[in-house]
């Protein structure tokens, strides 16, 4: 089904509950989820800790290195230890706190089956940690709880843990979105998005809204086509039968190394996983109801400062400290990558082939984006 046609079908839909939030567009937040970074490094970094198995290094070592992380931009992370047999798992748990108790869950697994997992899980990973990052200086009407889950290739153990953990009689949820492989495939088509519902509990004809209004989410501030798909094999089926509301958001393109020793970096395609984060972003800022003042709102620095200009030779980086430089092709491809100095400020483009191009230049928290065409 095409874009036209989902749009068409969405919007003639009853404007109630979950449906209503979600049309208003808001420049302010189109313009802040430009704020989401690149996942090379995230990425990268997640591969080389290798396959997140039980009785693996991997496992303990992405948890404290993602508990790292997170403390490094501001939360209190909290481990809630559980067994598995001889075996400690770990959650994290970290919060933002809103103005009202009522809360939403964001969660995503750690966890992974014969490989490192880049996509299954490290791009849901990514997405917590970006959407964590760019929430925690916005104020919000609902808290915000993140979660990291361990254990969920076998039987979602890390998920059912924490839900066990709730009194339902003082913890007010709203709803808990899953993030669960949202990178896209190198070599398919990746214009896609599947916003997952409930359609098996009593809260699936609630679910479906949700699903909807995070579709219009998808087609108002991305280039993703939402599809809304049934909730399937992830944690989120822990609070669904639990009787809380659910919805996710899973890439759309099929993943041939799936639970595999191939599920590595170079099979991810970069641009759909930031516009799913974007997307996914742009849903949180919407229904936790938060407020994106002059001090959050996207600065993409004085031209003065941070620049990308094109020369005859080459790029010139106009950056007064370090620096990521990453280009890409018309595909989403990413052909370069670059991390230097304020003395390193040139980058010559003998290699590449005729064509356009695009440069994302980040530095100190600021991005600029330009496009460039290379014609030898």
């Amino acid at each position: 089904m095409g874009k036209l046609r989902i749009l068409l079908l969405l919007f003639l839909l009853p404007s109630i509950g979950f449906q209503s939030s979600a049309q208003i567009f808001d420049q302010k937040i189109a313009d802040y989820i430009l704020k989401v970074e690149h996942p090379l490094s995230f990425l990268q970094k997640l591969e080389n800790l290798g396959v997140k198995e039980i009785k693996k290094p991997g496992l303990d070592s992405t948890c404290f290195w993602l508990k790292k992380m997170l403390e490094q931009v501001g939360y209190s992370v909290k481990i809630q230890n559980f067994l598995y047999g001889n075996d400690t798992l770990r959650n994290l748990e970290f919060t933002k706190k809103g103005s009202s108790d009522s809360s939403i869950i964001i969660g995503a697994h750690y966890d992974s089956r014969g490989g490192p997992g880049v996509n299954d899980n490290g791009t849901g990973d990514f997405a917590l940690y970006q959407i964590a990052k760019l929430m925690n200086g916005v104020k919000s009407k609902y808290t915000l709880k993140f979660l990291y889950f361990s254990g969920e290739e076998i039987d979602y153990l890390g998920s059912r843990q924490f839900v066990k953990t709730l009194n339902k009689d003082s913890v007010k949820i709203k709803f808990m979105l899953n993030l669960d492989q949202l990178g896209g495939t190198v070599g398919e088509d990746n214009t896609g998005i599947k916003c997952e519902r409930d359609e098996i509990s009593s809260k699936k004809a609630e679910s479906n809204e949700l699903a909807i209004a995070m579709a219009k989410i998808y087609s108002s501030y991305t280039n993703l086509n939402p599809i809304i798909t049934p909730a399937y094999s992830s944690d989120y089926l822990s609070f669904r039968d639990s009787s809380y509301l659910i919805s996710g958001i899973y890439q759309s393109s099929s993943f041939p190394y799936y639970h595999s020793q191939n599920d590595l970096l170079k099979y991810v395609e970069f641009k759909s996983l930031i516009s799913a984060v974007q997307g996914a972003l742009a849903f949180l800022l919407h229904f936790s109801k938060s407020e994106i003042t002059a001090g959050t709102v996207l600065d993409t620095g004085d031209a003065n400062c941070l620049n990308v200009y094109a020369t005859d030779r080459g790029l010139i980086l106009s950056v007064n400290s370090n620096y990521s430089l990453l280009i890409f092709d018309q595909m989403g491809r990413l052909k370069y990558s670059k991390f230097g100095s304020e003395i390193d400020k040139n980058v010559a483009l003998d290699d590449f082939k005729n064509g356009v191009y695009f440069a994302y230049l980040n530095s100190n928290g600021k991005m600029v984006r330009n496009k460039f065409l290379v014609q030898h």
